[in-house]
């Protein structure tokens, strides 16, 4: 058909638009749908992203506290849609071994990331180390289980890796986490973030 035709045709287009809910119908040409409908008030998700509402899964540490008890699956090779398919399955928490697993912590960002669609992720760290704890914990576990604590003195280096001051001596920087938490990582962590050391020799047992 010739270009006139065409022209013609869009400017006859109907388009259709919702606002505030309702359907309505408008005759508007071409070139004025994107402007017509761009002034859409916009939904109550757009005005305030800040205080959009999200459903907040139960942390670990809260299930302990109030005396629950929990289940938990474990993941040694470094895949993603692994870690999802697992954190799907129902358990109460999935722990990423980065210790004695293939998996390295470039695998855990992906993999805790993927945990989080479906359950709560921690992470078994190398050693008992305050740099690899807190990266663990920056890119978003919500507790680590830390190997070879045999000495009280270990126990409390444990604890002050996961901790921010002046409880602890944890580094700040919660680049990842920190938009993941329904208030102020600062204070969600305090509450919330698991250190669980391992005691697995005869030695941290005679010191219990």
């Amino acid at each position: 058909r010739p270009p006139a035709a065409h022209a013609a045709e869009r400017d006859r287009h109907t388009a259709h638009c919702i606002v505030d809910g309702n359907r309505s119908t408008t005759a508007v040409r071409t070139c004025d749908r994107q402007r017509a409908c761009s002034s859409r008030r916009p939904s109550s998700q757009h005005r305030d992203l800040s205080k959009r509402e999200t459903a907040y899964m139960e942390t670990l540490r809260q299930i302990w506290n109030d005396s629950g008890t929990t289940l938990g699956g474990w993941l040694s090779v470094p895949s993603s849609v692994t870690a999802e398919a697992v954190a799907r399955a129902g358990f109460d928490y999935v722990c990423i071994d980065a210790q004695h697993g293939a998996v390295e912590y470039s695998d855990c960002v992906s993999m805790i990331q993927a945990v989080l669609l479906g359950g709560r992720p921690i992470v078994r760290v190398p050693w008992n180390e305050p740099g690899i704890i807190g990266k663990m914990l920056d890119a978003g576990a919500q507790g680590v289980i830390i190997p070879m604590v045999n000495t009280v003195a270990e126990a409390e280096a444990a604890v002050r890796a996961c901790r921010y001051a002046p409880e602890g001596a944890r580094s700040s920087g919660p680049t990842l986490v920190g938009a993941r938490t329904d208030r102020p990582y600062f204070e969600w962590a305090k509450d919330n973030v698991a250190c669980i050391p391992m005691i697995e020799t005869i030695e941290a047992v005679g010191n219990l």
